[in-house]
């Protein structure tokens, strides 16, 4: 009997933390965004920041807030792509030099 009590305080509290939060389409895009971000931040600081990504970013944007939410959902991945493509490109040129073949 003395057992019931903290059993049921703990049952409830798995539930409580198993419960989550229904997100929205604008909740799915800020995320998302925020992750573009931090990725175009590690690009740019690698120096190859490709041209096209903080504008594909502008316009995923521009269009969630016209309430194209599948528009705006791809614009992004298509950033975020870029922007991770742009850090494996300063990686693979970090120790770049001439190439002489047959040597």
């Amino acid at each position: 009997m003395n057992l019931a009590l903290p059993l049921l305080v703990l049952v409830a509290s798995l539930l409580a933390g198993c419960a989550t939060r229904a997100t929205t389409p604008a909740d799915e895009f800020t995320r998302l965004a925020a992750k573009v971000e931090n990725e175009i931040r590690v690009a740019d600081k690698t120096g190859f920041l490709w041209r096209d990504t903080e504008g594909l970013l502008q316009s995923a944007r521009e269009a969630q807030l016209g309430g194209r939410h599948e528009e705006a959902m791809q614009l992004a991945n298509m950033a975020l792509k870029q922007a991770q493509l742009a850090q494996v490109q300063a990686r693979e040129n970090a120790n770049a030099g001439p190439y002489f073949p047959g040597r």
